[in-house]
């Protein structure tokens, strides 16, 4: 990605520099969507999918091909992008729909947990709370 994906942003008086930035790209989100439901006639084939994505994932952190000093935020942001694309999937939307934060918080957090978050919640309206993000 970093080697196709470059902005040039800028360079320098003399033009022997040009400075760039590798933006997050909501175009490649949506293709990563799409290969994780491509093909998918139901919620274990994505899961299934995304097993065998995030064990490519786990040989590029060990072969040193993927730096794992931000290896934290990364397992945040896939938690979260998973639980995005799982409300999303399973519904059969697009990847740019939008999902009530009561269904995201299902995949994210499962229903026991969910229910014991409504439990405590003075107002649940915020539940009916749409979302929407790609990456």
């Amino acid at each position: 990605v970093g080697s196709h994906l470059a902005t040039c942003v800028d360079f320098s008086e003399c033009r022997d520099a040009v400075f760039s930035l590798y933006p997050s790209e909501p175009a490649v989100a949506a293709a990563a969507f799409r290969v994780v439901w491509a093909g998918t006639e139901n919620y274990q084939d994505a899961m299934d999918n995304y097993a065998k994505l995030l064990s490519r994932l786990q040989s590029c952190f060990v072969q040193g091909i993927v730096d794992a000093g931000q290896c934290g935020e990364l397992v945040a942001r896939l938690l979260l992008i998973i639980a995005w694309d799982l409300s999303v999937g399973c519904h059969g939307d697009t990847f740019y729909s939008m999902v009530s934060l009561e269904c995201f918080l299902n995949k994210l957090i499962g229903s026991d947990r969910l229910e014991k978050v409504k439990m405590v919640l003075v107002n649940q309206t915020i539940l009916a709370a749409q979302l929407c993000f790609t990456h």
